[in-house]
């Protein structure tokens, strides 16, 4: 039992003593690594281009705003367009029964079939 308890004892005591080394020396790592980053200009330079992706994100957003406008109204009016002349074969007709125009009574479903 003496063993025992002296194990014990020098477990606890090795886990204490190390733990303090070792965050003593995590400690010394940490700042000597933060000084040498505030002190090479990483910071600096993060912040930056930090400013620098900040302003690009802007013009691309605008840029891509604009294209998403241009891409809408072009498409609104083709569809326009496309409206005006459906509308003109509907109102006008045309002179012949062909598959393209819709007959009273007709499935839309079946359309030109």
């Amino acid at each position: 039992m003496k063993y025992i308890l002296m194990f014990v004892a020098g477990a606890i005591a090795g886990y204490v003593l190390g733990t303090k080394a070792g965050r003593e020396r995590y400690e010394q790592i940490a700042s000597t690594s933060q000084r040498l980053y505030k002190e090479s200009g990483l910071e600096a330079r993060k912040d930056e281009l930090a400013g620098k992706a900040a302003a690009k994100a802007g013009e691309l957003k605008d840029a891509a705003a604009v294209k998403a406008s241009d891409v809408a109204h072009q498409g609104a009016a083709k569809l326009n367009e496309a409206t005006a002349t459906v509308k003109e074969k509907v109102t006008h007709g045309s002179s012949s029964s062909s598959s393209t125009s819709l007959q009273d009574g007709a499935d839309p479903g079946t359309y030109g079939s």
